[in-house]
């Protein structure tokens, strides 16, 4: 299994080789694959639209927070 740090993603994103919605999507398929473990409390059910939105502001240069490296 590949684990990938915040900067690996974080360069990512900036270069344009994943997005957003892409790594949640990917995140989800782990969960579904592994549900027998019960390993989570809550999955939220608006995660990818949460993802395109984040997609859609850190194109437009308006993303702000950790992820984009911000504080």
């Amino acid at each position: 299994m590949n684990y990938e740090t915040l900067d690996n993603i974080q360069q990512k994103l900036i270069k344009g080789e994943t997005t957003i919605e892409l790594l949640v999507n990917q995140y989800l398929e782990k969960i579904k694959k592994h549900i027998e473990l019960n390993a989570f409390v809550h999955v939220f059910d608006d995660a990818i639209e949460k993802a395109r939105t984040l997609d859609k502001k850190f194109k437009s240069g308006n993303a702000t927070g950790k992820l984009f490296g911000a504080i």
